[in-house]
Protein backbone atom coordinates (compact mmCIF):
# COMPACT_ATOMS: atom_id res chain seq x y z
CA UNK A 1 0.00 0.00 0.00
CA UNK A 2 1.29 3.38 -0.74
CA UNK A 3 1.23 6.67 1.15
CA UNK A 4 1.41 10.61 -0.10
CA UNK A 5 4.24 12.24 0.65
CA UNK A 6 4.19 15.31 2.69
CA UNK A 7 5.49 17.02 -0.19
CA UNK A 8 2.09 16.33 -1.94
CA UNK A 9 0.19 17.82 0.92
CA UNK A 10 2.35 20.48 1.59
CA UNK A 11 3.81 23.50 0.42
CA UNK A 12 7.09 25.17 0.93
CA UNK A 13 9.04 22.60 2.08
CA UNK A 14 12.41 21.09 0.72
CA UNK A 15 13.45 17.44 0.63
CA UNK A 16 16.83 16.41 2.59
CA UNK A 17 18.48 13.33 3.06
CA UNK A 18 18.68 12.15 6.47
CA UNK A 19 22.52 13.70 7.31
CA UNK A 20 21.37 16.65 6.44
CA UNK A 21 18.11 16.60 8.68
CA UNK A 22 20.83 15.47 10.94
CA UNK A 23 23.15 18.30 10.66
CA UNK A 24 20.51 20.68 11.15
CA UNK A 25 18.95 18.86 14.30
CA UNK A 26 22.28 18.85 15.83
CA UNK A 27 22.30 22.96 16.47
CA UNK A 28 20.36 21.99 19.38
CA UNK A 29 21.03 18.96 20.43
CA UNK A 30 19.49 18.99 23.82
CA UNK A 31 15.86 19.89 22.66
CA UNK A 32 16.16 18.21 19.67
CA UNK A 33 16.95 14.91 21.00
CA UNK A 34 14.22 12.88 20.25
CA UNK A 35 14.10 13.82 16.41
CA UNK A 36 17.56 13.10 16.11
CA UNK A 37 17.20 9.51 17.29
CA UNK A 38 13.95 9.37 14.98
CA UNK A 39 15.94 10.37 12.17
CA UNK A 40 18.90 8.51 12.85
CA UNK A 41 17.15 5.10 12.98
CA UNK A 42 13.75 5.18 11.02
CA UNK A 43 15.13 5.91 7.74
CA UNK A 44 11.16 5.18 6.76
CA UNK A 45 10.51 8.98 7.74
CA UNK A 46 10.98 11.42 4.90
CA UNK A 47 12.79 15.15 6.15
CA UNK A 48 12.17 18.06 4.99
CA UNK A 49 13.82 22.16 5.99
CA UNK A 50 11.41 24.71 6.65
CA UNK A 51 11.44 27.69 4.60
CA UNK A 52 14.84 29.49 4.71
CA UNK A 53 16.25 26.54 6.27
CA UNK A 54 15.18 27.73 9.83
CA UNK A 55 13.69 24.03 10.80
CA UNK A 56 13.37 20.14 10.04
CA UNK A 57 10.36 18.37 9.83
CA UNK A 58 10.09 14.94 9.98
CA UNK A 59 7.01 13.04 8.44
CA UNK A 60 6.12 9.17 9.13
CA UNK A 61 3.22 8.56 5.86
CA UNK A 62 1.91 5.32 7.55
CA UNK A 63 1.14 6.97 10.71
CA UNK A 64 0.57 10.92 10.14
CA UNK A 65 3.26 11.57 12.47
CA UNK A 66 5.36 14.77 12.24
CA UNK A 67 7.84 16.09 14.32
CA UNK A 68 8.90 19.58 14.19
CA UNK A 69 12.28 21.27 15.05
CA UNK A 70 12.74 25.33 14.59
CA UNK A 71 15.90 26.76 14.54
CA UNK A 72 15.14 30.57 14.14
CA UNK A 73 12.93 32.50 15.39
CA UNK A 74 10.50 33.69 12.43
CA UNK A 75 10.04 29.71 10.81
CA UNK A 76 6.85 29.74 8.91
CA UNK A 77 4.49 26.71 8.94
CA UNK A 78 1.95 25.21 5.91
CA UNK A 79 -1.27 25.94 7.10
CA UNK A 80 -1.97 22.52 6.48
CA UNK A 81 0.11 20.84 9.51
CA UNK A 82 -2.80 20.57 11.63
CA UNK A 83 -5.42 19.07 9.21
CA UNK A 84 -3.24 16.86 7.95
CA UNK A 85 -1.21 15.24 10.95
CA UNK A 86 -2.83 12.66 13.04
CA UNK A 87 0.22 13.28 15.95
CA UNK A 88 2.69 16.12 15.91
CA UNK A 89 5.61 16.35 18.52
CA UNK A 90 8.79 18.55 18.87
CA UNK A 91 10.06 21.12 21.21
CA UNK A 92 7.88 23.87 22.84
CA UNK A 93 9.37 27.21 20.77
CA UNK A 94 8.29 24.76 17.55
CA UNK A 95 4.72 23.15 18.94
CA UNK A 96 4.11 26.39 20.75
CA UNK A 97 4.55 28.12 17.14
CA UNK A 98 1.96 25.29 15.20
CA UNK A 99 -0.81 25.69 17.76
CA UNK A 100 -0.76 29.35 17.87
CA UNK A 101 -0.91 29.81 14.45
CA UNK A 102 -3.78 27.36 13.88
CA UNK A 103 -5.53 26.78 16.73
CA UNK A 104 -7.62 23.65 16.63
CA UNK A 105 -10.12 23.30 19.82
CA UNK A 106 -10.53 19.43 18.95
CA UNK A 107 -6.63 19.31 19.82
CA UNK A 108 -5.16 18.00 22.55
CA UNK A 109 -1.44 18.57 24.00
CA UNK A 110 0.51 17.03 26.43
CA UNK A 111 3.96 18.66 27.70
CA UNK A 112 7.07 17.12 29.23
CA UNK A 113 10.18 18.82 30.94
CA UNK A 114 13.69 17.86 29.40
CA UNK A 115 15.99 17.46 32.15
CA UNK A 116 19.69 17.36 31.56
CA UNK A 117 22.72 16.86 34.25
CA UNK A 118 26.50 17.65 33.49
CA UNK A 119 29.20 17.18 35.93
CA UNK A 120 27.79 16.02 39.13
CA UNK A 121 29.95 13.87 42.07
CA UNK A 122 27.50 11.17 42.28
CA UNK A 123 28.45 7.74 42.86
CA UNK A 124 27.51 4.49 41.96
CA UNK A 125 26.03 2.08 44.37
CA UNK A 126 27.75 -1.22 44.92
CA UNK A 127 24.18 -2.89 44.78
CA UNK A 128 23.97 -1.41 41.28
CA UNK A 129 24.10 -3.53 38.10
CA UNK A 130 22.84 -4.64 34.55
CA UNK A 131 20.42 -6.75 34.45
CA UNK A 132 20.61 -10.55 34.15
CA UNK A 133 18.62 -13.17 32.11
CA UNK A 134 18.36 -14.73 35.45
CA UNK A 135 16.10 -11.45 36.70
CA UNK A 136 12.61 -12.60 35.75
CA UNK A 137 10.31 -10.12 38.01
CA UNK A 138 11.38 -7.51 35.86
CA UNK A 139 9.26 -8.93 32.87
CA UNK A 140 6.52 -8.75 34.89
CA UNK A 141 7.46 -5.02 35.99
CA UNK A 142 7.84 -3.73 32.73
CA UNK A 143 4.73 -4.91 31.53
CA UNK A 144 3.16 -3.13 35.23
CA UNK A 145 4.92 0.09 33.64
CA UNK A 146 3.56 0.33 30.42
CA UNK A 147 -0.06 -0.31 32.17
CA UNK A 148 0.73 2.35 34.84
CA UNK A 149 1.97 4.80 32.44
CA UNK A 150 1.28 4.44 28.98
CA UNK A 151 -2.29 2.60 29.38
CA UNK A 152 -1.82 -0.77 27.64
CA UNK A 153 -0.87 -4.30 28.22
CA UNK A 154 2.15 -5.97 26.37
CA UNK A 155 2.81 -9.82 26.33
CA UNK A 156 5.88 -11.41 27.37
CA UNK A 157 7.57 -11.51 23.90
CA UNK A 158 7.06 -7.77 23.55
CA UNK A 159 8.27 -7.00 27.07
CA UNK A 160 11.58 -9.67 25.84
CA UNK A 161 12.12 -7.39 23.10
CA UNK A 162 12.37 -4.04 24.81
CA UNK A 163 14.27 -6.06 27.17
CA UNK A 164 17.04 -6.97 24.67
CA UNK A 165 17.05 -4.34 22.42
CA UNK A 166 20.36 -3.22 21.32
CA UNK A 167 20.27 0.21 21.50
CA UNK A 168 18.44 -0.27 25.39
CA UNK A 169 20.63 -1.28 28.10
CA UNK A 170 18.46 -2.23 31.81
CA UNK A 171 19.90 -1.58 35.24
CA UNK A 172 19.07 -2.89 38.55
CA UNK A 173 19.25 -1.94 42.03
CA UNK A 174 19.31 -5.01 44.39
CA UNK A 175 18.08 -4.86 47.99
CA UNK A 176 19.05 -7.94 50.16
CA UNK A 177 20.03 -9.80 46.77
CA UNK A 178 16.68 -8.99 45.24
CA UNK A 179 15.65 -6.18 42.67
CA UNK A 180 14.47 -3.25 44.16
CA UNK A 181 13.97 -0.99 41.08
CA UNK A 182 15.25 -0.78 37.43
CA UNK A 183 16.14 1.95 34.56
CA UNK A 184 17.02 1.87 31.08
CA UNK A 185 19.84 4.02 29.23
CA UNK A 186 18.40 3.99 25.52
CA UNK A 187 19.08 6.92 23.10
CA UNK A 188 22.32 8.96 22.44
CA UNK A 189 23.80 11.45 20.61
CA UNK A 190 27.27 13.53 20.36
CA UNK A 191 26.95 14.78 24.07
CA UNK A 192 24.17 12.99 25.90
CA UNK A 193 22.12 9.58 26.55
CA UNK A 194 18.75 9.41 27.82
CA UNK A 195 17.35 7.45 30.98
CA UNK A 196 13.89 6.08 30.47
CA UNK A 197 11.59 2.67 32.34
CA UNK A 198 12.68 4.15 35.82
CA UNK A 199 10.06 1.76 37.43
CA UNK A 200 10.13 0.69 41.32
CA UNK A 201 7.33 -1.72 41.75
CA UNK A 202 4.53 -0.94 44.53
CA UNK A 203 5.92 -2.90 47.40
CA UNK A 204 9.52 -1.34 47.14
CA UNK A 205 8.35 2.46 47.02
CA UNK A 206 8.78 5.05 49.50
CA UNK A 207 12.48 2.92 50.72
CA UNK A 208 14.58 5.04 48.57
CA UNK A 209 15.41 2.89 45.96
CA UNK A 210 14.41 5.06 43.25
CA UNK A 211 17.13 7.73 44.39
CA UNK A 212 19.92 5.30 44.32
CA UNK A 213 19.02 3.89 41.51
CA UNK A 214 18.94 7.46 39.80
CA UNK A 215 21.95 8.35 41.38
CA UNK A 216 23.98 5.47 40.07
CA UNK A 217 22.88 5.89 36.95
CA UNK A 218 23.47 9.00 36.35
CA UNK A 219 26.88 8.55 37.40
CA UNK A 220 27.28 6.00 35.19
CA UNK A 221 26.32 7.80 32.07
CA UNK A 222 28.57 10.59 33.60
CA UNK A 223 32.05 8.48 34.51
CA UNK A 224 31.64 5.62 32.01
CA UNK A 225 29.75 6.49 29.21
CA UNK A 226 31.15 10.07 29.25
CA UNK A 227 28.26 11.42 28.04
CA UNK A 228 26.02 13.91 29.63
CA UNK A 229 22.36 12.54 30.92
CA UNK A 230 19.34 13.09 29.76
CA UNK A 231 15.68 12.52 30.76
CA UNK A 232 11.96 13.39 30.18
CA UNK A 233 9.39 14.27 33.00
CA UNK A 234 5.94 14.76 33.75
CA UNK A 235 5.61 18.75 35.23
CA UNK A 236 2.62 17.10 37.38
CA UNK A 237 4.82 14.10 39.07
CA UNK A 238 6.41 16.66 41.83
CA UNK A 239 8.25 13.18 43.84
CA UNK A 240 9.79 12.78 40.70
CA UNK A 241 11.11 16.22 39.72
CA UNK A 242 12.11 16.78 43.42
CA UNK A 243 14.40 13.87 43.06
CA UNK A 244 15.85 14.85 39.41
CA UNK A 245 16.61 18.04 40.55
CA UNK A 246 18.13 17.19 44.03
CA UNK A 247 20.58 14.82 41.89
CA UNK A 248 21.60 18.35 39.57
CA UNK A 249 19.39 17.59 36.79
CA UNK A 250 18.19 21.05 35.67
CA UNK A 251 15.40 21.93 32.78
CA UNK A 252 16.68 22.50 29.58
CA UNK A 253 13.16 23.00 27.64
CA UNK A 254 10.16 21.63 27.08
CA UNK A 255 8.67 18.19 24.78
CA UNK A 256 5.50 19.08 23.24
CA UNK A 257 2.82 16.15 21.75
CA UNK A 258 -0.39 17.58 20.14
CA UNK A 259 -2.95 15.05 18.76
CA UNK A 260 -4.67 17.23 16.17
CA UNK A 261 -8.89 16.35 16.59
CA UNK A 262 -8.00 13.84 19.64
CA UNK A 263 -6.73 11.28 16.94
CA UNK A 264 -4.74 8.48 18.69
CA UNK A 265 -5.37 8.91 22.12
CA UNK A 266 -5.35 5.64 23.52
CA UNK A 267 -2.49 5.15 21.76
CA UNK A 268 -0.13 8.04 23.02
CA UNK A 269 -2.36 9.23 25.68
CA UNK A 270 0.87 8.59 28.24
CA UNK A 271 2.87 11.45 25.84
CA UNK A 272 7.16 10.81 26.27
CA UNK A 273 7.05 12.20 29.93
CA UNK A 274 5.29 8.86 31.63
CA UNK A 275 8.34 6.97 31.13
CA UNK A 276 9.28 7.17 34.82
CA UNK A 277 7.46 5.87 38.00
CA UNK A 278 8.92 6.70 41.17
CA UNK A 279 5.91 7.11 43.71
Amino acid sequence: MSYPTFSEISTGLTWMDHQEALNLLYQHEVLNHKLIWACARNHDLEAYALPDRQGCLLWDPRHQHMRVSVLGEHAQFPASFLQEAALLEGPECAMQKIVEAHPNENSSSRTSLIYTLENQDLQMDREFRRLRPDDVEVVNWLIQFNAETRGRTLTRAEVLKMLYASYREFYILEHRQKCAAVAAVNRWTLHYQSVSFVYVPPESRGKGFGRRLMASLSAFILQERKKNALLFADPDNAVANVLYQSLGYQVAGKHVSVLAGGQGQDAERRGPSAEHQLL
